[in-house]
């Protein structure tokens, strides 16, 4: 049985409280009690109710503990709103917001990417290297590196803004399934190189080559 994740936990933690199995005021168990019960380290605890609190499910008071919140509701009816708004949005619109946010987190991805981001990433890569890849293949594994670039930089709101964006995308499938089509090899090149320089924390060269990748994307899009 594998061991359980950051992710994991958290979605467990959040259908527990959405369904009312833990109720808003309730407090939680302490990180010790709970990485025993969930088989974890403290360190996987933490992070998950760090997440959590920022999304409104939690709130910690120092020195005394973790409670479950009712802000996740109005973060809930924000995020809809949002989502909303970015599903009318002009695709070219969205695609000069991706490039902004991405070509500035990218370094952040760089310095607090952990040895099992760079294994998903370095897992990813020889799917995409596969010789039966194909160009919806290539459609998924695109949207897989810059969602696992973003959860990289371990920062919760980066994560759920780049959901937000994902989710867009997939509405306009076909389009960057056909634009895909244009920079295909050249993108599976760079992200290879993006890879190795981010294992060797050179951020200068992995920002550049991001940087290459995002406008070379940017353009096939508008080009389409």
């Amino acid at each position: 049985m594998e061991a359980l994740t950051t992710e994991n936990i958290k979605k467990f933690l959040i259908k527990e409280i959405e369904n009312g199995s833990i109720s808003i005021g309730q407090k939680l168990d302490s990180e010790r009690h709970m990485s025993k019960e969930f088989k974890v380290s403290r360190s996987t605890i933490r992070e998950a109710i760090r997440e959590l609190n920022a999304l409104g499910y939690l709130d910690t008071v120092n020195k005394v503990g973790t409670y479950v919140s009712s802000k996740y509701l109005e973060t809930a009816r924000n995020e809809s709103s949002l989502k909303e708004f970015i599903d009318l949005a002009p695709i070219i619109d969205l695609m000069e917001v991706r490039y902004i946010l991405e070509s500035n987190f990218v370094d952040l991805a760089v310095h607090r990417a952990e040895k099992s981001d760079l294994e998903k990433l370095s897992n990813l890569l020889k799917k995409m290297k596969s010789k039966n890849i194909t160009e919806t293949d290539y459609y998924k594994y695109d949207l897989d590196f810059h969602f696992l670039i973003a959860k990289s930089t371990h920062n919760v709101v980066i994560v759920e803004l780049m959901k937000v964006i994902r989710d867009r995308i997939q509405t306009n499938r076909e389009l960057f399934i056909e634009s895909g089509k244009q920079t295909m090899e050249k993108d599976i090149a760079l992200f290879e190189s993006i890879i190795e320089n981010m294992k060797l924390k050179n951020v200068k060269e992995t920002k550049k080559l991001y940087d290459e990748h995002l406008k070379t994307v940017t353009a096939a899009i508008k080009g389409s």
